[in-house]
């Protein structure tokens, strides 16, 4: 009798998940690079599989995605970095997830010297005007460290606080930017600008943070099991053969 009732038990509680899987509420945080395209591709595909569940695109900068996060106002937060930055927005006390590596490349005006290189080494960088990042301190130093060590010293000569912006300013002619393959692809000024695989190479990736409760919702995790089995092939879809 006490087996057939824990078998009952765990029927119920199956049932219960697929219920919570099918309705609800799922609150998604992501940063610009991802809200773009990335983060609307994946939830779309989420939608058509869970008709009954509302989603909700939060979309804002790593820092005020902590916050959001730690408040309980979101479920999962997303966010694009260099794959040395691997904590969320420098912050030690938020582990952080991997989902998939991408890639980091030089983005280039169109026309720019450098445009048609099958592949760009740092050192080439010396001299060159640059759009630094300002947004993520541990990216930041991460990418100065490798263009010091490589003896290329750049000419900053304009920071912005999102690897889009940066793109846009070089869209604009203002320099070249080291950059995630995703943020070229989503910048609204894509034909203005030309993205080169860097040597030595530095990767990136795509991480997020789930709290070990919200990580037992049954739509958490339909979402994460989702975002695993899918996110590489969307990544691929949208940067395709760049260099190709």
């Amino acid at each position: 009798m006490a087996r057939v009732k824990r078998g009952f038990d765990h029927l119920l509680d199956r049932a219960r998940d697929l219920r919570e899987e099918t309705t609800g509420r799922l609150v998604i945080g992501a940063n610009p690079v991802l809200s773009a395209d990335f983060m609307p591709r994946l939830i779309e595909r989420f939608a058509r599989a869970h008709p009954g569940v509302q989603i909700q695109l939060e979309s804002d900068n790593g820092r005020n995605l902590i916050e959001a996060w730690l408040s309980g106002m979101i479920d999962i937060g997303f966010v694009t970095r260099s794959a040395g930055s691997r904590a969320l927005a420098g912050a030690s006390t938020l582990q952080a997830n991997h989902l998939i590596d991408i890639g980091t490349v030089f983005a280039l005006p169109a026309g720019h010297r450098l445009a048609n290189a099958a592949r760009i080494d740092l050192a080439d960088l010396a001299g060159e005007p640059f759009v630094a990042l300002t947004g993520d301190a541990g990216s930041r130093r991460e990418l100065d460290a490798a263009l010091a060590r490589a003896g290329a010293p750049v000419r900053i000569v304009a920071e912005a606080s999102t690897p889009l912006a940066a793109v846009a300013l070089v869209a604009r002619g203002l320099g070249v930017a080291l950059v995630s393959d995703l943020a070229v692809f989503a910048c609204a000024g894509r034909d203005r600008v030309v993205a080169r695989p860097i040597s030595p190479p530095i990767g990136s990736v795509i991480d997020y943070a789930v709290s070990d409760e919200k990580r037992q919702s049954p739509l958490v995790k339909a979402f994460l099991a989702m975002a695993h089995a899918d996110a590489a092939g969307i990544h691929r879809d949208i940067v395709g053969d760049p260099f190709g």
